[in-house]
């Protein structure tokens, strides 16, 4: 070793004696346990929403009962509606005072 190299290791060990150690371990310290630190955290996090979505589905079985229940006491509602809605179709497409559907059964009379 050169006079140089000896000279640099003094300064880094006199370096090291004034501020003692601390630096040097809070690195290690943080290397070797911050991963872990974080995975913890982010483990945490997904806990979390696991449970969060877990009462999600909890509220939309809730919801799907509460509707079977409104939708059986409606029933009879349900299909008076459907039969005047199909009622509808059949007047509108059959609706002779419309110019457009006029014509258009007039040429499907044409083309028969």
């Amino acid at each position: 070793m050169g006079p140089e190299q000896l000279a640099t290791l003094a300064a880094v060990a006199s370096i090291l004696e004034r501020i003692g150690t601390w630096p040097l371990g809070m690195i290690l310290l943080v290397v070797i346990l911050g991963p872990w630190l974080l995975l913890f955290f982010i483990a945490r996090g997904q806990e979390k929403r696991f449970e969060a979505v877990q009462v999600m589905y909890e509220d939309n079985v809730k919801l799907v009962k509460d509707f079977r229940n409104l939708s059986g006491d409606q029933q009879d509602l349900i299909i008076a509606n459907t039969e005047a809605m199909t009622a509808l179709k059949t007047a509108a497409e059959n609706n002779l005072f419309c110019p457009i559907v006029r014509k258009s059964a007039q040429q499907k009379e044409i083309s028969r």
